[in-house]
């Protein structure tokens, strides 16, 4: 079993050019083009199709992508359970985020786990619900973080709860009040974000009975702060990203107050790699500490 040409094939793909590929795995283009070649040799059928613009996946190849990316997924488990065994913390953690925790949790947290367990490779993945869920069914990713916004086929780790505020321009006529009541979102023109990241916010109108009316729909927090600020309408967003905005927007607790729980979800608790398992324990214990300072 050569490894190293399902690297490559998976690379490939992920890249959808054998350049990249090339130097994301450390290889030559001619080194790359020719594992590739070996393996379809090897299955007796064509797995890419070639062209200027990059490669495709051929209908054989669809088909071997899971099974190959599961092989490469149980190798390095594998690896990392000999390694633990021999007491040696190594690995590669491929995680899927979202902007606000991407800004917020990992950066201090990961340079705190890299000091000390400095022989894992973390590897981050940003999008959106969407995204991350398609990237664990494919095993492109060892875990993601997600919300308890959808009802997941896989694991849920709850971490913690953050709460959904609304936001609205610095001459809202509701600046003066302490709440901003949910019923009001009917009222004026709302700011939705994009599919793959409303869920948290239609969680919140599908829990109250009540109907948002949208005007616009945006791709981005930031571009519905910024659309907020410039008094095209009011939204709502989670308390973790809105942490440091000081842009012209009042942010007010919703009436009545709700939250979403962030966690992080992985294909199978039971059967998760050494070094994901040891992020994850991690990953808790900073949080605890975090919250437990501020």
């Amino acid at each position: 079993m050569n490894i190293s040409k399902y690297k490559a094939f998976i690379k490939t793909v992920e890249h959808g050019n054998i350049t990249k590929a090339a130097v994301d795995l450390g290889y030559t283009q001619s080194g790359i083009s020719h594992m590739i070649h070996d393996l379809e040799s090897e299955f007796g059928f064509q797995l890419l199709i070639r062209s200027k613009s990059g490669v495709e996946l051929t209908t054989n190849g669809t088909l071997l992508l899971k099974p190959l990316q599961e092989l490469l997924n149980g190798y390095e488990k594998l690896c990392q359970t000999v390694n633990s065994i021999n007491g040696l913390e190594t690995g590669t953690i491929r995680i899927g985020t979202f902007t606000s925790v991407s800004v917020q949790w990992l950066p201090k947290i990961m340079k705190k786990f890299q000091e000390d367990f400095p022989q894992i490779e973390i590897q981050l993945f940003d999008g959106n619900y969407i995204e991350i869920e398609q990237w664990l069914e494919q095993g492109k990713i060892d875990c993601g973080f997600l919300t308890d916004s959808s009802h997941y086929k896989f694991d849920f780790v709850p971490l913690k709860k953050d709460r959904m505020l609304a936001i609205l321009p610095a001459n809202h006529s509701f600046a003066k009040y302490e709440r901003f009541p949910i019923s009001q979102f009917q009222k004026e023109a709302f700011i939705l974000p994009h599919k793959g990241f409303d869920d948290d916010v239609l969680n919140v109108f599908h829990k109250t009975g009540s109907r948002p009316n949208v005007k616009y729909t945006v791709k981005g927090d930031s571009a519905i702060i910024a659309m907020v600020a410039n008094g095209l309408g009011i939204g709502m967003l989670p308390e973790l990203f809105l942490q440091g905005i000081s842009q012209n927007i009042i942010i007010k607790d919703l009436d009545p107050e709700y939250s979403r729980t962030i966690g992080i979800v992985v294909p199978n608790l039971s059967s998760i790699p050494p070094a994901t398992k040891r992020f994850i324990d991690y990953l808790k214990i900073c949080l605890i500490n975090q919250y437990k300072e501020d």
